[in-house]
């Protein structure tokens, strides 16, 4: 499960947002107007993901030239500085708010561009970035049809310019990042030479998109085959990030002040906690403390594989009814999510589901909630141990944490936030662990309001989710930031954590493919719970007012939270 926003880079002009800012603007939102000016600027991607299309923005690709990424890295060095010279009575708590956004934003961005230099590892990256823009202007209506093609007219002319800057950056062989680029390049020209002409067939630019396809599809096979080729031929070098690296990456990412091994030990005394509770819900279920057992009997309870869509959709209008009628917090008073199958491109990463939310200036343009179908290429066998391992039970957390009242909900409400330039500045930003830790808590707060009439089988599965938490915070932690060998990672997720063998694979993989977005959420999990205690132990608690207070801030950092709820 993963949230799935498209981002962008670098590049050089100056554009004037269309926001609604306050005649007389502090300090701070000055300089985050000034931000984003500059984000839009270098990257025309993260402008048209907002809802900005003004510009002509919606017709450029980002530059990702190593000119392009020194400018940026000399940009940021100097709003930092003018970032920190802001005098702290010149700031409310908002302002901090957004501040601490900024500085946590900056600092890993320098660390990519000043540091790391992970484009020149990531093959996969410029493929999977390609599809989800194309995909967003198929998908989404954000203009009439006319303009729309256009847009994609010129955007298809700008990927030979996109991808050969990104080849040109690419130098150093990691053979897991160049199976991905091949999966999700094979995904993206499938989805090029089928899905982008057709819908603007009868437009005035459907002769330029004919004409500007079979050269954009051209250059993806080129890329491809650099990648295939003369990049395979090159030393192959290790996936991992580094102990030095990651633990520089570890806070800046999370909003922590927690270490790595801080994480790691306290996840794996909490996977003991965990087992304990999963042994008192397996006597209830199969008269036995056996964990396996019980989950065994809960997963035989799965869809057909051609039931899995209407199974998500009917699971999905049940529990918004439940969230309702148990008044849990607010929703959203219009419905513009939609179940659809996870874009080809971007299925090497999102071997399940994730939830892409509807743009910050746009909100009425609708969320996705992506879900996975079964590849063709797979035997009955490995069906099997999926549909066991998202069984009707764990659909239905799965479908709490992405949808209701998980990222979609939060998303939706921090679409309200105002002034409008916050607003952007915190879904661009927005904290990881903020946003992933809702989505687990959001899964405490339905079970323990007594969804599905208390049923021991959800609960236990929940837990079952957790342990994957706890698993996920320490494979990556190990994995990345030490030695931890593929047999050993699968005996923590099957062995440990009680998941399926299919279900431990594309997680193994998907590990390899990022860096610190697997601890998000359990330190989040933690983070929330912790908020929640807190706010319960004061007189006259409200849980809807206190959800709804916090999904009110947008996805601000969880020590930024905590300190504007203690207000």
């Amino acid at each position: 499960m993963e949230l799935w926003r498209v981002r962008g880079y670098e590049g050089a002009m100056i554009l004037t947002l269309t926001v609604a800012l306050a005649t007389a603007q502090s300090p701070m939102q000055r300089l985050s107007d000034e931000y984003l000016k500059a984000l839009f600027a270098t990257s025309p991607i993260t402008a048209s993901s907002v809802g900005y299309h003004k510009e002509g923005v919606d017709q450029k690709l980002d530059d990702v030239s190593d000119a392009a990424r020194r400018r940026r890295s000399a940009w940021l060095h100097d709003f930092g500085k003018r970032l920190e010279a802001l005098p702290a009575a010149q700031l409310d708590r908002e302002d901090e708010a957004d501040r601490d956004l900024l500085r946590q934003s900056i600092a890993l961005e320098l660390l990519e561009l000043d540091e790391a230099h992970d484009y020149a590892r990531r093959a996969n990256d410029p493929v999977s970035t390609i599809g989800g823009v194309f995909f967003a202007m198929v998908a989404r209506d954000y203009a009439p049809v006319e303009q729309r093609a256009a847009d994609v007219a010129a955007r298809l002319a700008e990927v030979p310019r996109f991808l050969g800057d990104a080849q040109a950056g690419l130098a150093v062989n990691v053979p897991e990042f160049r199976a991905a680029a091949k999966d999700d390049g094979e995904g993206l020209i499938e989805f090029l030479e089928k899905e982008i002409a057709p819908p603007f067939a009868k437009t005035a630019a459907a002769a330029k998109i004919q004409k500007a396809l079979p050269q954009a599809v051209a250059a993806v096979r080129a890329y491809l085959a650099f990648v295939d080729g003369t990049l395979a031929k090159r030393p192959p070098q290790t996936f991992r990030f580094g102990k030095a690296l990651y633990d520089k990456r570890f806070g800046p990412y999370l909003q922590t002040n927690r270490t790595p091994a801080d994480v790691l030990a306290a996840a794996e005394r909490r996977m003991i906690v965990v087992k304990q509770e999963m042994a008192q819900l397996a006597q209830k279920i199969v008269g036995k403390p056996d964990i396996r057992a019980a989950l065994d009997a809960t997963a035989k309870d799965h869809p057909t594989p051609d039931q899995l869509f209407p199974t998500v959709r009917a699971q999905l209008e049940r529990v918004r009814a439940f969230v309702r009628d148990k008044s849990l917090l607010t929703l959203p008073t219009h419905d513009n999510l939609k179940v659809i199958e996870t874009p080809p491109f971007l299925r090497s990463a999102l071997g399940v589901a994730a939830f892409d939310g509807a743009p910050p200036l746009q909100p009425s343009l609708g969320a996705f909630y992506y879900v996975t179908p079964f590849p063709p290429t797979w035997s009955k066998e490995k069906v099997e141990s999926k549909l066991r391992e998202y069984n009707r039970f764990m659909l239905e957390i799965l479908t709490i944490h992405e949808a209701m009242p998980g990222h979609y909900v939060q998303f939706e409400r921090a679409n309200e936030v105002q002034p409008e330039t916050r607003r952007v500045l915190r879904w661009v930003l927005g904290a990881g662990a903020y946003i992933e830790g809702w989505a687990v808590y959001a899964q405490d707060v339905v079970i323990d309001a007594g969804y599905l009439g208390g049923d021991p089988r959800l609960r236990l599965t929940n837990l079952k989710m957790e342990l994957r938490a706890l698993a996920n915070a320490i494979l990556d932690i190990k994995l990345q930031s030490g030695d931890l060998g593929d047999e050993a990672a699968m005996k923590l997720m099957v062995g440990d954590a009680f998941q399926e063998q299919s279900e431990a694979e594309l997680k193994l993989r998907r590990a390899k493919l990022s860096v610190t977005q697997l601890c998000s959420y359990f330190v989040g999990m933690e983070a929330w719970r912790e908020l929640r205690r807190a706010a319960r132990a004061q007189p006259k608690f409200d849980p809807k007012a206190f959800h709804d207070r916090a999904l009110g801030e947008g996805a601000v950092t969880l020590p930024t939270l905590k300190r504007l709820l203690a207000r």
